[in-house]
């Protein structure tokens, strides 16, 4: 495949697994750069105009953040229940009983006209809906299954604990590159959480793809994120890591210090 057709199907998001793998190679051997990558630079100019953090910083910026991130690569909500849904049995049975909930309470309303309670419990059940769906299409052998899993978040007003820590492992462990990269976007609304900003900061000594670690050193300069420091200190240590790579690294390390 040609050099350029490449990094275009990149930056388009139509690069397959192994296109994706290819693309690696060549940034490691130096026949590609990371300044080429405009869809990469776009998601490291989009966490560099967070204004400067503080203690106070407060959950809805984050939200904000991923909303501008989904802007730029995330189909309508009907394509993605629609794609979720697909060769899926278990989501199509839960999705199934969420419709028929959702009858049954909106017949209600328009009668009563007085049941924000059973709006507001109806919007839990979903969620939860929601949360099985995800948790069980993460498990899939399916690189699609487990990319609409983690897509799922974005139309959940939360998640439970339970979400973030499935998240995060597939931040950690998942072989597929698209799939990292979506967790990474998917946890940003909640990493004012303790435990989520750890995750982050634990997951990048288990990366290896240039575009993961280069997407978490972004987000750590957002969040002046200090203590993953030392975390990126050890990859530019490694030998293994593409000159262009370490370099970028360094100057998101030297902003941090």
């Amino acid at each position: 495949m040609m050099r350029d057709e490449l990094i275009k199907k990149f930056d388009e998001g139509t690069a397959s697994e192994q296109e994706l793998r290819l693309l690696e190679e060549m940034i490691h051997a130096g026949e590609v750069e990371i300044a080429e990558l405009a869809s990469l630079k776009k998601f490291g100019e989009m966490f560099s105009n967070v204004p400067e953090p503080s203690e106070t910083m407060t959950s809805r910026f984050y939200s904000s953040l991923a909303k501008e991130l989904k802007k730029e690569r995330r189909p309508s909500v009907l394509v993605r229940i629609n794609q979720a849904l697909q060769f899926n049995p278990i989501a199509r049975w839960a999705f199934g009983i969420v419709l028929i909930a959702v009858g049954f309470i909106a017949g209600e309303y328009v009668n009563t006209r007085n049941n924000v309670d059973e709006i507001k419990t109806l919007t839990a059940e979903i969620n939860n809906v929601k949360e099985v769906m995800l948790l069980t299409m993460l498990e899939k052998e399916s690189i699609n299954d487990r990319l609409k899993a983690v897509n799922l978040t974005q139309d959940m007003p939360t998640v439970s604990d339970k979400v973030t820590e499935a998240l995060l492992q597939t931040l950690g462990n998942d072989e597929n590159v698209n799939v990292r990269l979506a967790a990474i976007e998917a946890l940003i609304p909640y990493v004012n959480q303790p435990a989520v900003r750890k995750g982050l900061i634990n997951s990048i000594s288990k990366q290896e793809s240039p575009l993961v670690l280069l997407a978490l050193s972004e987000l750590m300069v957002a969040l002046q994120e200090k203590g993953a420091v030392e975390e990126f200190n050890q990859i530019l240590r490694n030998n293994n890591t593409p000159d262009d790579v370490r370099s970028q690294l360094k100057s998101n390390i030297d902003i941090l210090i």
